[in-house]
């Protein structure tokens, strides 16, 4: 990584591409996303990031509002990266959330049971939707 900025985008190779996917960001539409290069990998194959301004646009492009959801899973449950020992402790770059999932294998559950000190739990109002059909 000769000089590069660690939230400057990378370049992988297939091979890479696909472990990364399936270590990694195992989330299905992260992973989809990364594996077809329209969510760039940014830092490196080790300390996987990438912008939630980039995954805000790319979960909007298909005209709803999906960006937004990401950018909270984003914000929120992605803000650590593994330090140097592989531990999930190395705070992201601001704007950036991390792509590594761990204990992840297409679903998220798997964070919380092996990370819960990465999580932020808030109380969450329902909405009228919510409200509604409870």
């Amino acid at each position: 990584m000769d000089n590069q900025n660690i939230t400057d985008p990378i370049s992988l190779s297939e091979t890479e591409l696909g472990e990364l996917v399936e270590k990694k960001a195992t989330c299905p539409f992260i992973g989809t996303a990364v594996m077809t290069k329209e969510l760039p990998v940014r830092n490196s194959v080790n300390q996987p990031l990438a912008s939630i301004e980039d995954v805000v646009t790319l979960g909007n492009s298909g005209g709803g509002d999906l960006g937004r959801v990401l950018k909270v899973f984003a914000m929120n449950n992605h803000k650590f990266m593994p330090d140097n020992a592989g531990n999930l402790t190395a705070k992201v770059p601001s704007n950036h959330f991390s792509l590594d999932f761990p204990g992840s294998k297409g679903s998220h559950p798997g964070h919380i049971a092996k990370y819960p000190h990465c999580f932020e739990f808030r109380e969450v109002q329902p909405t009228g939707f919510q409200t509604a059909y409870r």
